[in-house]
């Protein structure tokens, strides 16, 4: 009788279909993430560098970097996220809609971003880890954006990017952590506002 091999529990067997959805949604939030934001650079800030395309070039690297090790962190510690392909779009597209959201209110000022938005979306729909890690890289993104802008532009204050890394990090884990499965709207807004 010959015997089978079993898997490691906990395990959940990836097909190649799925791995190729997650590289081509990584790849296209890559490019999408990139231009979008050397776009704003370019013609609403205004960003003035010795040389734009060393620089704009760097900035691409850090966000195929950032975007790479969340792909990576993904692909080898959220095997089920990946085997379902709407939770991988639903929690990635949270991740680059607050990007999107936060790097253009900071427009306004930086202060009053929502930079913690991921883990409101995420926590409902997924595990508090999914929500937990979504933020993290949302705000490493963010803060890399600001970072970046400033060495170009020299006129946000440091102290506000690092106080909205700090109230990220706290607001998201709190939110990922109380909000996760609770689907209820009186105790989501309820648990939101603490």
């Amino acid at each position: 009788m010959e015997m089978q091999k079993s898997q490691p529990i906990g395990r959940v067997p990836l097909h190649k279909y799925h791995v190729i959805n997650a590289v081509l949604f990584f790849i296209g939030a890559m490019i999408v993430t990139s231009c979008a934001t050397i776009l704003k650079f370019v013609f609403v800030d205004k960003l003035k560098f010795t040389n734009p395309a060393l620089s704009y070039t760097m900035y691409c690297a850090g966000i195929v970097f950032i975007l790479s090790a969340l792909f990576v962190y993904t692909i080898y510690s959220r095997r089920e996220l990946v085997a379902n392909t709407k939770a991988l779009y639903a929690v990635n597209s949270a991740i680059i809609l607050t990007y999107f959201i936060c790097v253009f209110i900071s427009l306004v000022d930086v202060l009053i971003m929502p930079i913690y938005l991921v883990a409101f979306i995420v926590a409902p729909i997924s595990k508090r880890r999914d929500a937990f890690v979504g933020n993290l890289f949302s705000i490493f993104l963010i803060i890399y954006t600001l970072l970046f802008s400033r060495t170009g532009q020299g006129t946000m204050p440091l102290r506000e990017i690092i106080a909205m890394f700090i109230v990220g990090i706290t607001g998201g884990t709190m939110a990922a952590y109380l909000i996760s499965g609770d689907t209820k709207r009186s105790s989501y807004i309820l648990k939101g506002l603490v």
